[in-house]
């Protein structure tokens, strides 16, 4: 009996191992099957190619996004696969509408990125309200999008204009006591809406500046030498350039041979080499922001942005511009959604930018440009701000110096004041609003 119960105990648990194996082997071959049959997340990356230098801008937007997306995939942080789906949007609104309405349907696009032009972010945010979609604003700087004009499917994932010319505003006020101010901007709304945003601060921080003269151009103009004869005329201490990016280059080009900035100081945002061309040759006096990574305070602040730059350089062979840390980071705040929300339904994700969070490597790190938060009130990251004054090395590289680092969060408008804009626009009847 004794040899038989023996017998009867081994065989038992020969069968459960034998049992235990088996469903250890379903499982994981279930488990292969399911990552298999998973689909990815596909995202729609809208970028705009309709001149150089935005094409050139989308290009180093869509590096960091890419430079981003490789890292989280090589990390295994969850099972889902992001896939970027570039659409461009010739920056025709009423094309872009209609392409990516199409396609949200037929390629199953769960959110959208990026946006660069004022009329195209406009005509994408109202797609996402009428899709349900969730829309990450990049490049396309107009506060009114998460502000006046924001609604629970939108999101910003770069600067804004506020947040960057009340910076600008502040930092100038703090290096010169100069306040007789001329200012040029392309005739689009939204070129002309930075100067407002611009002023403002600077009269709120500075009684004493006053406007002796203001010019509007097309944005395609060449030609400046006109308005560069007025503006010496006229005598500015400092000129605020308004002016968009393709016209940008010409117009300091031809300053800077007529002498324009020997007796004033330029005035302008988003300035660095990639930016800019081969016609800026002198040095130029001044007060801008940028993406001076090469500084010893911004890497100071910063202790991982070197070895960042080193990567993007080896990976694509050239260093980044503002633009690419804006993809990087939108990379990792799609990252940080999907771990939060286990789910991509645009009503999960809108909550949980409504709730606010920090956006951070998996690992808990801060990304390489600082602590970046996305502001629940808003929906809106608040990224540093980083100002300096431009100068040309003997080897014509464009620099800036002199840098200053300051908090978006200590210039930011309230998230009262948010709240009173959107009541205003909506009482106005402005569409496309939260109700």
């Amino acid at each position: 009996m004794i040899h038989k119960s023996i017998s009867l105990s081994i065989g038992y648990q020969l069968k459960f191992i034998f049992l235990l194996g088996y469903f250890a082997l379903f499982y994981e071959s279930n488990l292969f099957a399911l990552k298999k049959k998973q689909k990815s997340i596909v995202i729609a990356s809208v970028v705009n190619k309709s001149s150089d230098i935005f094409s050139r801008l989308s290009q180093e937007y869509g590096q960091g996004l890419s430079m981003a997306i490789s890292e989280v995939h090589s990390g295994k942080y969850y099972l889902d696969k992001f896939e970027i789906l570039e659409v461009d949007s010739e920056n025709d609104p009423k094309k872009t509408y209609e392409n990516l309405a199409s396609l949200i349907e037929l390629k199953k696009i769960r959110l959208m990125v990026g946006g660069f032009s004022h009329s195209v972010c406009l005509k994408l945010s109202e797609l996402a309200q009428e899709k349900k979609i969730f829309y990450f604003v990049v490049g396309c700087q107009s506060p009114v999008l998460t502000s006046s004009l924001g609604h629970p499917y939108i999101a910003r994932t770069s600067n804004n204009d506020e947040l960057k010319f009340r910076a600008l505003a502040d930092y100038i006020r703090s290096k010169t006591s100069l306040r007789k101010w001329a200012y040029i901007a392309s005739s689009k709304d939204e070129n002309h809406f930075q100067w407002e945003i611009f002023w403002k601060h600077t009269q709120s921080i500075s009684e004493k500046s006053h406007l002796i003269s203001e010019k509007k151009v097309r944005s395609n103009t060449k030609n400046f030498l006109p308005i560069v004869a007025h503006l010496k005329k006229s005598q500015p201490d400092l000129i605020f350039d308004g002016t968009s990016f393709p016209s940008r280059s010409d117009f300091l080009g031809q300053s800077l041979k007529s002498s324009l900035f020997d007796t004033a100081f330029y005035v302008t945002s988003d300035f660095d080499q990639q930016m800019m061309d081969e016609k800026i040759s002198r040095q130029v006096n001044g007060f801008v922001s940028g993406f001076p990574w090469y500084d010893q305070k911004m890497q100071k602040a910063n202790p991982e942005i070197l070895k960042w730059v080193q990567r993007y350089d080896y990976r694509y062979g050239k260093k980044p511009s503002l633009y690419s840390s804006w993809g990087y980071q939108t990379g990792y705040t799609l990252l940080q959604i999907v771990l939060r929300s286990k789910s991509l339904r645009s009503e999960k994700i809108g909550r949980i930018v409504r709730e606010g969070f920090d956006i951070t490597l998996p690992n808990g790190k801060l990304l390489p440009f600082g602590h970046l938060r996305m502001r629940g009130c808003d929906q809106q990251v608040l990224p540093d701000q980083w100002l300096g004054r431009p100068q040309i090395l003997p080897d014509g590289e464009l620099r800036l110096r002199d840098i200053q680092i300051i908090n978006s969060i200590l210039i930011a408008a309230s998230c009262l004041d948010i709240m009173n804009r959107r009541q205003s626009a909506s009482l106005s009847g402005v569409p496309h609003l939260t109700k």
